[in-house]
């Protein structure tokens, strides 16, 4: 099991030391906090150059970006903090496993510098140095806390613990995809920094070289091993126990929140229920408007045809009526026109007549009228009378000849009467059962 590990502390005075110690630079009195280091691995240390104040000595460089930075015309407080110190790395066995790939190790770098960048802001960052000569690969990273309105102000980067928490478990997250893990918060374990940790080693050291405890020479490096082995261990089980403690709280965190959607679950069930139980009215009472509608709908149709089954009468005479009107617009064109050519003739007959006869009145007198109609009328009386005849013996004839049509007209208005009876009589033959399983 991995972790990932980041930590922070906050800078107010001189910042020589940990600069010498970042850079790998002896102090002027020989003394340096890197003798644990390996001198054949430095040259594999990397700095990154993300400004012009990461070419400086580092306090030039602190002073510088506050000169840059600060826009408050307030003086800055001598306690004020000044810089802040970052140490970046994760569990000894992956960090050597993810350094054993370059690609790995260039994307873990990157990871790293990204997530400084978006938290300080890359203009703040005076140090960003890759160490590999030590025995965990790790990131030395050194901010100055100027915000973008121009203050000093660490707090508005990590204030309290609490946020210190926080950024450690945004590390985390942004570390999962190398296999290294959160802690555990707050386990009670104080933590020792880089430099006490360095100091203790020395002052044991010193305690070595003392020359009464030379003869025990041979025993140092046994005894300094020991001591950097019990360190590691304790870091070991330090996050061992870490580790069982995040388990624990995941597992409420996750058993809280299957309850949380347990009764989320329940709710919607109800309202899904609650929904259910509406659109099952609104469909109900929509099909039952439906069938009311459509059952009057039939009953109208019902009632009419049994009004029609009741009253045959009625439904013969509107059909004789119907009929009755298409034959008397037939039959009335056809007696017009007959009537029409009935009169022309007539007309032309009579006019012929007088054609005939008018031209040789005195002989057809003495030749056709009758000898004792002579003796009463004078000639042309005669020929009126006679003239007369003739047309009251077409009219005669004419109509005589209108009755014989009005005749076979009421012969086929009695047909057409006869024809409706029987088609209505079979339709009710039809309908009447249908009617009988309804009712059933």
């Amino acid at each position: 099991m991995a972790f990932a590990v980041y930590h922070m502390e906050k800078g107010k005075g001189g910042s020589g030391g940990i600069g010498r110690h970042i850079d790998r630079i002896e102090s002027k009195y020989g003394y340096t906090t890197y003798e644990h280091s390996d001198a054949s691995m430095r040259e594999l240390n990397k700095e990154f150059i993300l400004n012009e104040h990461c070419k400086k000595p580092l306090p030039k460089a602190i002073e510088d970006r506050i000169k840059e930075g600060y826009t408050q015309s307030k003086e800055i407080r001598k306690d004020a903090v000044k810089f802040q110190t970052h140490i970046l790395t994760g569990s000894h066995e992956q960090m050597k496993d993810i350094f054993s790939s370059k690609t790995t190790a260039d994307k873990w770098l990157k990871e790293n510098m990204d997530w400084m960048c978006e938290r300080y802001g890359k203009e703040n960052i005076v140090r960003f140095t890759l160490h590999m000569d030590e025995k965990t690969p790790h990131i030395h990273a050194i901010t100055v806390p100027i915000t973008n309105d121009g203050r000093l102000s660490a707090k508005s980067y990590a204030d309290g613990k609490k946020a210190l928490r926080e950024m450690q478990t945004d590390y985390a997250q942004r570390m999962e995809q190398f296999g290294l893990e959160r802690g555990v918060e707050r386990v009670g374990v104080k933590h020792e920094s880089a430099l006490e940790y360095y100091a203790r080693n020395k002052k044991v050291d010193e305690f070595i070289n003392q020359p009464s405890i030379k003869p025990i020479e041979p025993k140092k490096r046994f005894l300094k091993t020991n001591i950097e082995e019990i360190y590691k261990q304790n870091q070991d089980l330090h996050q061992l126990v870490g580790s069982f403690y995040e388990k624990l709280k995941k597992q409420e965190k996750t058993l809280e929140e299957l309850s949380n959607a347990n009764i989320g679950i329940k709710h919607q069930n109800k309202g899904l229920v609650e929904e259910k139980d509406r659109i099952v009215k609104e469909e109900v009472f929509s099909l039952t408007s439906m069938y009311e509608r459509e059952l009057y709908r039939k009953e109208e149709e019902l009632s009419k045809q049994k009004q029609i089954f009741n009253n045959p009468d009625k439904l013969i005479g509107r059909a004789d009526e119907i009929k009755k009107q298409i034959l008397e617009q037939e039959y009335k064109g056809l007696l017009d026109k007959l009537t029409t050519n009935i009169m022309a003739k007539a007309q032309l007959h009579i006019e012929s007549g007088y054609k005939i006869y008018t031209p040789n009145i005195d002989e057809w007198i003495r030749e056709y009228a009758p000898k004792e109609e002579l003796g009463v009328y004078n000639p042309w009386e005669a020929v009126d009378i006679i003239t007369n005849r003739e047309r009251d013996a077409f009219e005669t004839k004419l109509h005589k000849d209108i009755r014989a049509y009005e005749e076979q007209l009421d012969r086929k208005k009695q047909e057409v009467r006869e024809e409706i009876k029987r088609e209505v009589k079979i339709e009710q033959e039809q309908i009447r059962p249908q009617s009988r399983g309804r009712r059933r």
